[in-house]
Formats: C-alpha cells, sequence, structure tokens
C-alpha cells in the first residue's frame, strides 16, 4: 500500500522514499531517496539534505542564537525566527533606520502568512479541462 502522505523532497520537489542517515566520523548527514524506472530499470537517486546541523557555520552566528540547520529539519523557520527575535530583544538599543527595515519586513512577513492561510475562492459552475 502506497504511503497516504506524498513525500516532497526540499531539494528538487520530487516526490522521495525515505531519508538516508549516513554517519561518517561524528557527524550525521541525510539524503532523500528517489525511486523511478528508466527503460524497465529501477534507478535510485539521492538528493544531499546537509547535516541535521551546521556546527562550523552556527559557531559564526553564535552572538545570534543561530543554529543554522539542513533541509531534513522542516520546523527549522521556527527556530531561525525564535533565534532572530530572541536576539533583538536583548539589544539595548536599534538605530532608527534598522527598526523600520525590520517592521517593513514584520508586516510583509504577516501578509504572506495572512495569504497562506485564506482559504482559496471556491468558483461555483467553473468546469476544469
Amino acid at each position: 500500500m502506497a504511503s497516504a502522505l506524498l513525500k516532497i523532497c526540499p531539494r528538487c520537489g520530487l516526490p522521495y522514499s525515505y531519508v538516508e542517515r549516513r554517519v561518517v566520523g561524528d557527524r550525521v548527514y541525510y539524503y532523500a531517496v528517489h525511486y523511478s524506472r528508466v527503460n524497465g530499470k529501477r534507478m535510485v537517486s539521492k538528493c544531499y539534505l546537509g547535516p541535521r546541523i551546521y556546527e562550523y557555520v552556527s559557531r559564526l552566528h553564535s552572538r545570534e542564537g543561530l543554529v543554522l540547520k539542513g533541509l531534513s529539519d522542516p520546523e527549522r523557520i521556527l527556530d531561525y525566527l525564535d533565534a532572530i527575535i530572541n536576539y533583538i530583544e536583548t539589544m539595548s538599543r536599534l538605530d532608527e533606520d534598522l527598526v523600520k527595515r525590520i517592521r517593513h519586513r514584520a508586516r510583509k512577513l504577516l501578509r504572506i502568512l495572512k495569504q497562506l492561510s485564506e482559504p482559496e475562492p471556491q468558483i461555483y459552475g467553473a468546469t476544469t479541462k
């Protein structure tokens, strides 16, 4: 029986079968495994999703509290937003121009989230071909 939930690769956008976990030394790397048929032969391809955490790059952003994560973590955006909010809260003062630019981005984010959460309009009587 096919899986009820279609898993879409965050790297290439194609469906994948499962995520492969590879351990190299003390590091763990993830790959989305794709199966396809070419001329009747079963083919396997893999998309690199990165490590669970990008340790070296994250060290450069430790002041901001950002821990950069690989594509295998679908909730990483929430962690990034939390880190940015927490970083701003620790600041004693912000330049007025920077505050304006952050507000602009916050309003844009809210508009996008509102659009994404609105149901699509139903068109009655329309036919699709």
